[in-house]
């Protein structure tokens, strides 16, 4: 299992506590050899003091990419915060199956049980995470999904297009001195 972010944001810190703390263990009654990873950087004492058997916080890491590639399944029980969540989008990118809330999910125009697994409270993370890990077939279809929605919706291409125009109307109101 996998978490990233800026561990050293309240709503990351939050999240990384509630998924070490509750989630992690219940998972790993029934798994008891998953293994969870909390990746980013400045992790703070509390974030770091989460690190425990099957538990791994590694702080910054120069090459996110291998991290996601080697994940089964990205948690993200977020229940406070705001802004990008490009947390997701990553996960998103390289096909992972993702669990995560209603919050977490914010701003991203993914569909509960397509492309994401939604999650609002412990207990139903619990048992969607577990679920993921006993069927494969779900997590390639979550994550393929999951592939997909990146590359036809949130592909950089795509979304940076648009501001094409605006830079080019900004560039010829600076040429004409406005």
């Amino acid at each position: 299992l996998l978490f990233t972010g800026d561990m050293a944001f309240d709503p990351n810190i939050q999240a990384a506590r509630l998924l070490a703390t509750e989630i992690f263990p219940a998972i790993r009654e029934a798994f008891p050899e998953a293994q969870l990873r909390i990746v980013g950087r400045n992790p703070t004492p509390a974030v770091r003091a989460l690190q425990r058997p099957g538990v791994t916080v590694t702080g910054e890491v120069p090459d996110l990419l291998p991290h996601l590639q080697a994940a089964t399944v990205y948690v993200a029980p977020l229940t406070t915060g705001a802004g990008t969540r490009t947390k997701l989008l990553e996960a998103l990118a390289v096909g992972l199956p993702i669990v995560t809330t209603r919050i977490g999910l914010e701003g991203i125009e993914a569909e509960d049980g397509r492309e994401v697994a939604v999650a609002d409270d412990p207990d139903a993370t619990v048992r969607v995470v577990r679920g993921l890990l006993a069927d494969p077939s779900a997590r390639q279809r979550l994550g393929e999904a999951a592939r997909r929605l990146a590359e036809s919706r949130y592909d950089w291409s795509r979304c940076l297009a648009p501001l094409e125009g605006l830079y080019a109307e900004l560039m010829a109101r600076r040429a004409g001195g406005c």
